[in-house]
């Protein structure tokens, strides 16, 4: 096992530090844009691990539009769904690199995604 930024790296593959994670479980209701702002950014950079994360972080993302946190019970839901995925996040498996994988992309006029694909799986 091997701590490297804010990760663990494992023989089965790469999973979130739990003492991150602890921190992120553990934060303090959000009563300001700011301290949303900062809870958002630390989850953001687990957001590999979350399947749907933008979907999940939506409502939680307007609420900072007009820089004042109006917390109605949705916002609360999402908040408490988004502590309850970080505890239950996978690891993330290393592409081999001695079988083929497939690279798909898609691309619009402002934004282009790529994934590789592995024995049916993402990367």
């Amino acid at each position: 096992m091997l701590q490297y930024l804010g990760h663990i790296v494992l023989a089965a593959g790469v999973a979130p530090d739990p003492s991150k994670i602890n921190v992120i479980v553990d934060w303090p209701s959000l009563s300001n844009p700011i301290a949303l702002r900062g809870f958002l950014g630390l989850t953001c950079f687990y957001k590999r691990f979350i399947k749907d994360y933008a979907n999940l972080m939506a409502l939680l993302t307007t609420l900072l539009w007009k820089n004042q946190l109006n917390w109605i019970p949705e916002s609360q839901q999402t908040f408490d769904k988004l502590n309850f995925v970080m505890t239950h996040t996978p690891v993330l498996v290393l592409l081999d690199f001695s079988i083929p994988f497939i690279l798909e992309m898609d691309a619009s006029s402002y934004a282009m995604g790529v994934v590789l694909v592995q024995r049916h799986r993402l990367f």
